[in-house]
């Protein structure tokens, strides 16, 4: 009942957002204890377990040949990936892109602007070995960061024949954030997915806003309604549209969990999946 959903816009619920943030579930209470204390929900889920309590209207029903792991990708970093490209920015075949940061979100973005016929399509990252997994989802060019924003941004708008219609930020970095506008052209738009620290400031360049009319667009969780867009990607994945299932690139047993994060920071790691039945 909150304005944002009034208005459509569930993705934006100030109701949700602030419960989320206590560690509870709606009602700002937690569910979970431990020898006595609470433990506290993380994004109404806490999936770091073999089982979960969740809102009731957050659950949305999936096939039953769709495996778990696939399942709990289209959880958060697919459906934000996807979703910057096709919900918030509304790309078209024939669009230029170009897709900065090649983790879950942003290789999730590359398979869904190759999906709608992106030319030309750039990846960006730092590390060459996720530029080679965005090649195989479909960028047709490739960029490495090693260098300024402009020096970066110099080199997508070479490598898209002067500048991408969408630049979708998937890291959270400023200096990321202001890549993805300067290597848009007239009328482009950086779709900023990333989540950066809180006091974070991106300096843009002033005038070509107006001059150039480029545009920021702001995607949380990829503008996406789940249970609109959860049944569509998993339709799209069974249908090998999407190949969704390369995204994994370890499984480890619950009690690795550490070791999950250690492989995330690293950078190399892709989407880690937790077997709870290991």
């Amino acid at each position: 009942s909150c304005a944002e959903c009034l208005r459509d816009l569930p993705w934006l619920c100030s109701t949700a957002w602030p419960a989320m943030g206590t560690g509870g579930l709606m009602d700002g209470t937690t569910r979970l204890s431990r020898g006595g204390e609470p433990v506290y929900h993380y994004s109404f889920l806490s999936t770091f377990a073999e089982a979960c309590v969740v809102p009731q209207q957050c659950c949305v029903s999936i096939p039953r040949d769709v495996p778990f792991e696939i399942a709990g990708l289209v959880g958060c970093a697919v459906t934000t990936g996807l979703g910057a490209v096709w919900r918030t920015a509304g790309v078209r075949p024939g669009d230029r892109v170009a897709v900065y940061g090649c983790g879950g979100v942003g290789l999730s973005a590359v398979m869904a602007a190759a999906a709608v016929g992106a030319e030309p399509l750039v990846a960006v990252d730092a590390f060459e070995t996720k530029l080679e997994v965005a090649g195989s989802f479909g960028a047709t060019a490739s960029v490495v960061w090693n260098g300024s924003a402009e020096e970066t941004a110099e080199a997508v708008r070479g490598a898209s024949g002067g500048g991408v219609d969408y630049a979708i930020e998937a890291t959270g970095r400023p200096e990321a954030m202001l890549a993805a506008v300067l290597s848009t052209r007239a009328r482009g738009a950086a779709v900023l997915t990333g989540i950066p620290s809180e006091d974070a400031i991106v300096p843009l360049p002033a005038l070509t806003m107006p001059r150039m009319e480029r545009r920021v667009l702001g995607s949380i969780y990829g503008s996406s309604k789940p249970e609109r867009d959860f049944p569509a990607t998993l339709e799209l994945y069974r249908a090998g549209r999407l190949p969704l299932d390369r995204l994994v690139s370890h499984r480890l047993p619950l009690d690795e969990v550490g070791r999950g994060f250690e492989l995330m920071r690293g950078g190399t790691a892709l989407r880690v999946v937790l077997d709870l039945t290991s």
